[in-house]
């Protein structure tokens, strides 16, 4: 009953954007996979495709919007009418570093089928019973002692760095930032299967003294059916699990790569002027922040590693955490008051 076709006919299409043949895990991951559909692609933010389709969609009667999050993607997703047609618009930010929308048409009877609002944490923890449930402790870290000079709390503010709003994560700061080729080993904080792995290719910074680009990852390991943890900003990834993952396409990569507490994941380091610590976050399914936790995907169940670390461990990592003003020590991000902007 979707017509793809003449799309052009009925609604606008984005100023600058082309035609796009939309992969099969996006279209696996929309719902879509069976459903014929134009895609475009274009280098604009998720919000400017969103506004700009508001306000010229002259005619159509705006039905239902809806925004949610499966790891590092969002989807914003428009339903439209007019009469008896319908028009669904779904805009994907964060794939292969551009943001990709995909448009359909037909009659309203079949477009404005609203899918059913998941669980607020489905698609956000992954089902593996033999993971089983609840939180772990941590007994060992990443990196080794004399790697790194200290350790960041949560909600840190450096909108340069990437971080326009108080950050989800705690990590740690390299001991020589401008060390290359990367050498400081990451390894696996404690048993679990690497879930996700996130690739991307980032231009190195003219000061750094390098032309090109340089590979950065981010590793995701579920521990439990309801925590998991993640290593990000990775130089290279070990023989052994780039191995096991396969070829990697830029953006996240779904895969299950079992792996042991201690076991090699990559080096970290050796990005100068472009890369200075490394990224240890954890999701706990049982922790719950913000007043509408629905909009915020996966962050909405952040925390701090120091947290789930045994005491030996936590009274080490607290010498180091950059000292802040407050409790807790490792910091907060969740700063929401209700009624109020803030």
């Amino acid at each position: 009953p979707f017509q793809p076709g003449g799309w052009e006919e009925k609604v606008p299409v984005y100023p600058g954007s082309e035609g796009y043949y939309v992969p099969v895990d996006l279209k696996e991951a929309l719902g879509m996979e069976d459903i014929p559909s134009e895609g475009y692609k274009v280098y604009a933010g998720v919000d400017e495709v969103v506004d700009w389709y508001k306000g010229k969609m002259e005619g159509w009667s705006l039905e239902w919007e809806d925004v949610s999050t499966q790891g590092e993607l969002t989807f914003h997703t428009l339903l439209y009418r007019k009469d008896e047609i319908g028009a669904h618009i779904t805009v994907v930010g964060g794939y292969e570093g551009a943001t990709v929308f995909i448009v359909l048409t037909g009659p309203w009877s079949e477009i404005g089928a609203v899918p059913e609002k998941p669980e607020e944490t489905a698609g956000l923890f992954y089902d593996l019973p033999e993971l089983g449930e609840g939180s772990i402790t941590f007994h060992s870290i990443p990196m080794k002692w004399e790697d790194f000079s200290s350790v960041e709390p949560l909600g840190n503010l450096n909108p340069k760095g990437g971080h326009s709003f108080p950050s989800d994560h705690g990590g740690f700061a390299f001991v020589d930032p401008y060390l290359y080729p990367p050498s400081y080993e990451v390894r696996a904080p404690a048993d679990g299967i690497i879930v996700e792995v996130l690739y991307r290719r980032h231009d190195w910074p003219p000061e750094s003294g390098f032309t090109g680009k340089y590979d950065d990852y981010k590793v995701l390991i579920a521990h439990t059916k309801t925590f998991m943890s993640y290593l990000d900003h990775i130089s290279e990834l070990s023989p052994e699990i780039l191995e096991q993952a396969g070829e990697l396409r830029e953006g996240v990569n779904s895969v299950r790569i079992p792996v042991k507490e201690g076991d090699l994941l990559g080096w970290a380091g050796g990005r100068p002027m472009a890369q200075t610590g490394l990224d240890w976050g954890v999701y706990d399914k049982d922790v719950t922040h913000f007043i509408h936790p629905e909009k915020y995907g996966r962050t909405a169940h952040a925390a701090h590693f120091v947290e789930y670390c045994d005491e030996e461990l936590k009274g080490k990592l607290l010498e180091r955490l950059m000292k802040r003003k407050g409790d807790p020590p490792w910091g907060e991000f969740d700063y929401d008051v209700p009624g109020r902007l803030v």
